[in-house]
């Protein structure tokens, strides 16, 4: 393989930015736009949450309000609108997901090839 080819390879192409809209994530974000102007990369913004139940020791869970969970993905789409405004520029997607953190982000990024997170 031509030299040239080889450096192609470690080109990343894909960025997914995991983000909780914390300060360290906004570090993370950052940091992957760094690389992506670099990289003539694409970010891809993502964020997962499950929504809390209160369990009692007796076996009863109950789930939130439907108020609840509407201000919960409310303040998520708030959230995502602010970090997607940092990166406007770059023309990325954003995407929200409930439920598992490990499971949603691996099955979000399997099918598109992310090379990084």
């Amino acid at each position: 393989m031509h030299e040239c080819e080889r450096e192609r390879e470690d080109v990343v192409k894909k960025i997914l930015v995991a983000t909780d809209f914390s300060p360290h994530a906004d570090a993370a974000l950052d940091l992957a736009l760094e690389l992506a102007r670099a990289q003539g990369a694409s970010i891809t913004l993502f964020h997962t949450w499950q929504l809390p139940v209160n369990a009692y020791p007796d076996g009863v869970a109950v789930p939130p309000s439907p108020e609840m969970e509407r201000d919960i993905v409310e303040a998520v789409k708030r959230g995502l609108a602010r970090a997607k405004e940092r990166v406007r520029r770059a023309a990325s997607p954003s995407r929200r997901s409930m439920g598992s953190a490990t499971r949603r982000t691996r099955s979000f990024v399997t099918p598109r090839s992310t090379a990084l997170i």
